[in-house]
């Protein structure tokens, strides 16, 4: 088991279904990338998975090589209210559902804008900008 289990982290959510460890790496993603941006900014971080999500699943998507920051950070307090709803944001993605139903963000970022961001309609919530790019 203990040469399987990696290899399976390795290959993705999609041979796994959507457990537990699954959904919380999802919850904590989107904790350590909005936590300070309240439900607004969680649920925007949680739109871009939903809108990235494709033919992938959320778990897919935010294990994705260099696309979310969060996912390096093991910091989450599991009891506090901002994890508990990032918790749920979480399941509502692995179930399929769409976040925020009159937006379609595809992207977000902190600080400086890259070079993708320019001459683009945005959103800012708090330190965060939210972009539609298709």
């Amino acid at each position: 088991m203990k040469i399987i289990k990696p290899i399976l982290l390795m290959i993705g959510a999609s041979l796994l279904g959507s457990d537990c460890s699954q959904q919380k790496t999802v919850a904590r993603v989107i904790y350590n990338e909005a936590r300070g941006e309240g439900k607004a900014g969680m649920a925007c971080v949680a739109d871009v998975i939903y809108e990235r999500m494709n033919n992938l699943n959320a778990y897919q998507v935010v294990t994705a090589n260099m696309q979310f920051d969060g996912i390096n950070y093991n910091n989450v307090n599991w009891e506090s209210k901002e994890a508990k709803f990032c918790l749920e944001l979480a399941d509502k993605l692995q179930k399929g559902q769409d976040i925020i139903l009159d937006h379609r963000f595809t992207h977000f970022y902190s600080g400086k804008a890259p070079y993708w961001a320019f001459n683009q309609q945005a959103t800012v919530i708090g330190n965060h900008t939210f972009l539609e790019l298709r």
